[in-house]
């Protein structure tokens, strides 16, 4: 949430931003805020969509260029900064892929980013890319479940479905992948200055360049996790074990980490 007054708020779902010091965000019902001051003061600029649309996606190009996607299948294009807005035909419209039921979640666009001449979004779960001045969407060889745009080089990286990274050219092209590493369930990731960042919904954090990408865990207890399947006590600490999670906990402790992710199910420790 960003509070704006005492009684107005917004419930940020997308945000870009600049070095500038320029900053987009958005969200519902349909809402799109401007700061050029690093988000100190906010002036609201013209909804890209009508009725209760909530905007999922935001990426603006050199200040007054840019898209927007929204929950329920819609894509809009600024050349103005967000001050007018033009429709533009979504993937699922071309015939990208077919619904038995159309249901929003199979139908929103929640990722959207410029690399040179392509525009790339996810819609539905499912990337897809189409030049800049032509929209004809295309699928990449790949299923790939996500993606980010560095934001210095403007290259494309992304996740497919078997969990490997994929960094493109600027043909959109796959110039280098990683080996499998199990990436699932990606909550976010970045990509800048050559580097890549991706979070899943275990909380590991995978990070690296085109030479490796690696996985590190979030030593954390900001978010509880669940007491183990599994369970040892030793002097000083307990063991825990779900599924293919190795957790432990001080001996007095409620309070379990993860400390190492296998590559089977644990049965007994």
């Amino acid at each position: 949430m960003v509070k704006f007054t005492e009684t107005e708020t917004l419930q940020v779902q997308a945000m870009d931003y600049n070095d500038r010091g320029e900053v987009w965000i958005g969200g519902g019902p349909g809402r799109v805020f401007y700061s050029s001051d690093f988000a100190s003061t906010w002036e609201e600029r013209t909804p890209p969509f009508t009725g209760a649309t909530r905007i999922y996606a935001i990426a603006m190009l050199k200040g007054k260029e840019g898209f927007v996607g929204s929950h329920d299948g819609k894509i809009s294009s600024t050349i103005d900064s967000a001050t007018s807005w033009q429709s533009i035909a979504i993937p699922y419209q071309q015939g990208m892929y077919k619904l038995k039921e159309k249901h929003w979640t199979l139908l929103k666009v929640d990722r959207i980013g410029v690399s040179g001449k392509f525009l790339v979004v996810r819609q539905g779960g499912r990337v897809f890319y189409s030049d800049l001045e032509d929209i004809r969407w295309k699928s990449f060889k790949d299923t790939l479940i996500d993606f980010a745009v560095d934001r210095q080089t403007f290259m494309l990286t992304a996740i497919n479905d078997s969990g490997e990274v994929l960094f493109f050219n600027e043909r959109l092209e796959p110039e280098q992948r990683t080996g499998n590493l199990h990436i699932h369930d990606v909550i976010d990731m970045t990509a800048q200055g050559g580097k890549v960042y991706a979070l899943d919904q275990r909380y590991n954090v995978y990070h690296g360049t085109r030479a490796e990408v690696r996985k590190a865990m979030l030593l954390t207890a900001d978010y509880p996790i669940e007491s183990p399947a599994v369970q040892r006590k030793a002097t000083l600490m307990k063991w825990g074990a779900t599924g293919i999670d190795l957790f432990n906990a001080p001996y007095n402790s409620s309070k379990w980490y993860r400390i190492k992710t296998l590559n089977f199910p644990i049965q007994d420790i």
